[in-house]
């Protein structure tokens, strides 16, 4: 199959049909009528040799061919279209798009509301969807999924990476906890139930590893991605929570909760904003970034 005897727009057809799951829904997303669609996807299957999508009672599902098909796809209109928009100016009062943010609870917490206040201020019509990131951040970045993910991240391959933040850890007990009575020792200290939040669910994290130094281990009797539901839950019951300072302090003006220093070595964290390689020269989205760097300074 020559290259050139490829009509491009039918991969954009493809994109919208696996995006989805209907033929009427598709045409409305890239602007055709859904007879023109329905000719793109009899196109799309001569081409590939493929039925690519199969009718059910939930709409189309695509086929094994298909599934194959969407990140190499995706990922190609994604760089065509990051290499279109890096040509463009970009006037922020003006905007009309929408930026996928990925984030943990923390950055939600500490960077969303201050963002969307200079976003409503610097480009009113620009839209922000954040969602938790999942497990595979090098491929929701490259397809374009999400266009910046932030949250503590290790060196990813073909990704662009800036250190947002840098924080401390303390702990976090409700007014009136039993351990405010006296210090709080590391054999005390993990002899209490825990809260542990984290952003995929690993049962175990900074505060485990630096127990296990001392040869002690805690009971971790709520694991959740959510910053808040484990805070709420401190506040009705015995469990301390450690966590970030910045956003311990933030949820402490609102909650009955009494912060306590850590009676174990607690190496700082660091969160870092992750971006595709092709979104480097994204006019808007060099712009976006500085957004969410500015706010993490305010």
């Amino acid at each position: 199959m020559s290259l050139a005897g490829v009509d491009l727009n039918l991969l954009v057809a493809f994109d919208a049909l696996l995006e989805e799951g209907s033929v009427t829904r598709a045409a409305k997303r890239i602007g055709l009528s859904q007879s023109a669609m329905s000719h793109a996807l009899a196109r799309l299957r001569k081409l590939l040799d493929d039925r690519l999508f199969v009718r059910t009672a939930r709409g189309l599902v695509p086929t094994p061919r298909a599934l194959e098909l969407r990140g190499p796809i995706g990922s190609a209109l994604a760089q065509i279209d990051g290499a279109l928009r890096a040509s463009a100016t970009f006037e922020p009062a003006l905007a009309r798009q929408s930026v996928q943010l990925s984030a943990i609870d923390l950055v939600q917490t500490l960077v969303i509301p201050p963002l969307i206040e200079r976003l409503s201020r610097e480009a009113p019509g620009l839209d922000v969807v954040v969602r938790p990131y999942g497990e595979d951040v090098t491929r929701a970045l490259a397809e374009g999924e999400s266009d910046l993910a932030i949250g503590l991240f290790r060196r990813l391959p073909h990704v662009r990476q800036e250190p947002l933040l840098r924080d401390r850890f303390v702990c976090v007990v409700r007014k009136g906890h039993p351990c405010l009575r006296e210090r709080l020792t590391a054999t005390r200290f993990s002899a209490l139930p825990h809260a542990l939040v984290t952003p995929r669910g690993v049962p175990q994290g900074a505060v485990d590893r630096a127990l296990k130094k001392k040869r002690l281990k805690r009971r971790i009797a709520l694991t959740t991605p959510s910053l808040w539901a484990a805070a709420l839950a401190v506040t009705e019951t015995d469990m301390v929570l450690t966590a970030a300072e910045r956003v311990v302090r933030a949820v402490a003006e609102v909650l009955p909760l009494a912060i306590l220093e850590p009676p174990v070595r607690l190496e700082p964290l660091t969160v870092t904003m992750a971006w595709h390689e092709r979104r480097e020269r994204d006019t808007l989205h060099r712009w976006f970034r500085g957004q969410v760097l500015a706010s993490t300074r305010s």
